[in-house]
């Protein structure tokens, strides 16, 4: 059940998700940290929001990608 609210918890910009979205940005690409742009199409999101990319699966896919890396 934890899991299920978690995933109906939208990105809505706190430090904590700018830190999560951060440290997943340099992880993969080494480069300095913007928070919106089409800079973000190198790793796979489709827009220059990676919250809109996110928005089905919530707080839940962000936690994934940065505990995967």
């Amino acid at each position: 059940m934890r899991l299920v609210a978690i995933s109906k918890i939208n990105l809505s910009n706190t430090e904590e998700e700018f830190f999560i979205l951060k440290e997943i940005w340099v992880k993969l690409t080494n480069k300095a940290f913007s928070r919106y742009g089409n800079h973000w199409n190198e790793i796979g999101f489709q827009g220059r929001d990676p919250a809109t990319d996110l928005r089905s699966t919530g707080v839940l896919s962000l936690l994934q990608w940065y505990l995967f890396l």
